[in-house]
């Protein structure tokens, strides 16, 4: 099914969401709707004051020929703060045009709360316009145009008001804070906790566009370990990610603040150093080799050294990948004429004469990309924004039951100091209500998809049905019972053609009391303007909601994708292992297979990385190939992958390590067929976590390439 979220790319946005062709033709049409509602109410309400509704609808066709005509403007913009005025103070003049019975068109005010919580980002811009609504509106009673039904319809309204903002609120600003929060995590290493090659890319690209503009140099270095694969081999993978992570660290902290330092893969980074001269690139990297020259000196690390390359732009290129094959090019220079060389200098200045970081502006991302912040909307609405998430979260789920409170409060005072405005059976209903509220808020929220989560969407329209009916010959006191129908109708439930039901339903019910004679004449016109509204925030909460989940949906799996290969990433096999161990058992195990490519180092040193990132592409395709649709295939980092076989005792594997390799040795590596080392670990019976899963894996994995090199060793032993 088609969605009806707007496109919003990588992060959710307000100002992707108010831009929603689908959001601005609803307002405008709403603003239409409400004109031509107002000029034919003349005939409808002889009562009413003509020149007044003229007036009125005029004001409100030229206000719809506007938004037509104009575009939807951006939150917090002049435009926007006269447009959430509008919604205001329109429904202020039409209590007034309709004086004294204006409770025929306060429910036009029903769309104050969502609106301003969509078009501004600022909570005091939301607080004040919150306050200036609120005044508006009781600005015909105070001028006692307006009867006592009238005041206390919009008293009924404004809590409704303001409760709706805040819950869109928190919700808009979660989704959000999730998309930031997601956004960086696409960007970061899983690892080392920097940056990845897709930061890279984008930091190279921002980098040309501002130094193009402001014809100034930056500079790239390239780095890698020389060592690192045999480190990996003889002491295991946990060595040598340690090794990596402290790298990580030093170069993070001998870049300067405005640097991006990332791991492209493996033993490789790369650090994009703005407003930097050659010279000055030089140093930076002479302070690079020796404080790594320090992290290797540890113990098992002996055989361990770093390889350095630099390009300047524009000098050495002015395209990212030009940049980055010259630094792979020194690179390789650097390696081969010694382990750990000195840098040559080229006559620049040492660290501290180059220029204060104050005085070198940029617009690059950093690249040690911050955790996720755990402030107050986070923590509020957790990691996950979507109807599943937002199902069982306690502060909407209280805003919404605290309402049938606070409304069989209001009831009770309108019993008490209002009789005449309502029936007989008025206060039974009320009390009733005010149980639902007390009841939802011991027992807590009901799942969605069950019955029990229908009842509490249909209670939201039922209950306030029969307070329109109660309330005669003052109805209108009512409205603002009704105006969470639309929005918690959205919100509790995932299906469409469930949502269309219940608001069908809801509808029906309302528009039955027309012909019914239950009601009054403002009453009537009150659930016209009401059905209408309700279907419109309705299908705009569907809007952010489905945006939400879909921003989710795409960024969650950006996270667990390896950026170079396409598959999985260390992040995601972590994730999956973390879910699917706890249920495995001897009946039901789970295996992995861990790989490493043989020949890979040797071929990113001779020829260049560029070779070396096309084989680990191709490698990864054919593993894909190979792989099953209930397996799940990751590059764990650098020429080291692992595949996941739920469901596969440790029996079974023997078959599949051989198929693996013979796809893999389809792969040219140099102009030889590629080889792999392989091992494996089954749950529950080699471990029961996932440290310890990948660990047994990696042991067998390094036996089994001590006993590949002793077979060809064999052969050459012989011949000698």
């Amino acid at each position: 099914m088609r969605r009806l979220a707007p496109s919003l790319g990588e992060q959710f946005s307000r100002h992707d969401l108010v831009r929603s062709p689908h959001v601005w033709f609803a307002l405008c049409a709403t603003f239409g709707v409400f004109a031509i509602s107002t000029a034919g109410l003349s005939f409808v309400m002889p009562d009413v004051n003509g020149a007044h509704v003229r007036v009125l609808s005029a004001i409100l066709a030229a206000a719809t020929v506007l938004f037509f005509a104009s575009k939807a403007p951006e939150p917090n913009t002049v435009q926007a703060h006269l447009l959430l005025s509008a919604v205001y103070v329109g429904p202020a003049l039409s209590i007034w045009a309709f004086a004294p019975g204006g409770t025929a068109t306060v429910a036009t005010a029903m769309f104050i709360g969502p609106l301003v919580s969509m078009w501004t980002t600022s909570r005091l811009h939301q607080l004040l316009h919150l306050i200036a609504a609120t005044v508006v509106l009781f600005i015909p009673s105070a001028l006692g145009v307006t009867d006592l039904a009238t005041t206390v319809a919009c008293m009924a309204l404004v809590p409704a008001v303001w409760a709706l903002s805040g819950c869109v609120s928190v919700i808009l600003e979660a989704c959000e804070e999730q998309g930031t929060n997601l956004a960086r995590l696409i960007r970061r290493d899983p690892l080392t906790g920097i940056g990845n090659r897709r930061l890279l890319d984008e930091s190279l690209a921002d980098a040309l566009a501002d130094h193009t503009q402001a014809g100034d140099t930056f500079s790239v270095l390239t780095l890698d370990l020389n060592g690192f694969k045999r480190l990996n081999d003889a002491h295991g993978h946990a060595a040598g990610d340690d090794l990596l992570r402290e790298v990580a660290a030093a170069l993070s902290a001998t870049a300067d603040e405005h640097a991006t330092v990332v791991r492209q893969g493996g033993d490789e980074f790369a650090v994009v150093l703005p407003h930097t001269t050659r010279a000055e690139a030089d140093d930076v990297a002479a302070q690079i080799r020796e404080e790594l020259a320090s992290i290797t000196r540890g113990v098992n690390r002996g055989d361990v050294s770093s390889g350095i390359g630099r390009a300047t732009f524009p000098a050495d290129g002015d395209h990212p990948e030009t940049l980055l094959h010259v630094a792979d090019e020194r690179l390789r220079a650097d390696k081969a004429r010694s382990a750990r060389p000195a840098l040559p200098s080229t006559g620049g200045t040492q660290r501290d004469e180059r220029r204060p970081v104050a005085a070198r502006q940029t617009t690059l991302k950093v690249a040690s990309v911050a955790p996720p912040r755990r402030g107050r909307r986070q923590s509020a609405l957790g990691d996950g924004i979507g109807r599943m998430e937002l199902q069982f979260n306690p502060l909407v789920w209280r805003a919404h039951a605290s309402m049938y409170v606070i409304y069989g409060i209001m009831g009770l005072v309108i019993t008490l100091r209002a009789p005449q405005l309502v029936g007989p059976g008025f206060p039974l209903i009320v009390a009733f209500g005010a149980a639902v509220g007390i009841v939802y808020l011991l027992s807590g929220p009901p799942a969605i998809g069950t019955w029990a989560n229908h009842a509490v969407v249909a209670m939201t329209y039922l209950i306030p049905t029969v307070i329109l009916v109660l309330c005669q010959p003052g109805g209108g006191v009512a409205i603002g019972c009704l105006i969470f129908v639309g929005p918690l109708t959205a919100t509790r439930l995932l299906s469409r053609w469930q949502i269309g039901a219940h608001l069908s339903a809801a509808s029906c019910f309302l528009l039955a009391l027309i012909p019914s004679g239950l009601v009054d004449a403002p009453t009537m016109v009150s659930i016209l303007i009401l059905v209408s509204a309700m279907w419109v925030l309705g299908i705009c909460c569907v809007i952010v909601l489905e945006a939400a989940e879909q921003q989710t949906e795409r960024l969650r799996e950006l996270v667990g994708r390896d950026p170079l290969t396409g598959v999985g990433n260390r992040r995601a096999l972590d994730d999956l292992l973390a879910r699917e161990l706890p249920h495995r058992s001897t009946r039901h195990p789970l295996s992995i297979i861990t790989l490493d490519l043989n020949g890979f180092k040797a071929l990113n040193d001779s020829v260049g990385h560029a070779a070396g990132d096309a084989l680990l592409i191709d490698a990864a395709a054919a593993l894909t190939r190979e792989t099953r649709p209930s397996e799940t295939i990751v590059r764990q980092g650098g020429d080291e992958f692992c595949v996941v076989l739920p469901e596969t005792p440790s029996g079974d594997l023997a078959d599949r390590i051989a198929g693996f390799r013979a796809a893999l040795a389809t792969v040219d590596c140099g102009g030889q067929p590629l080889t792999t080392g392989a091992g494996f670990a089954t749950a529950p019976t080699d471990a029961i976590t996932s440290a310890g899963l990948l660990q047994t894996a990696d042991e067998r994995l390094l036996v089994d390439k001590r006993q590949a090199s002793a077979r060809r060793g064999a052969p050459r032993r012989a011949a000698a």
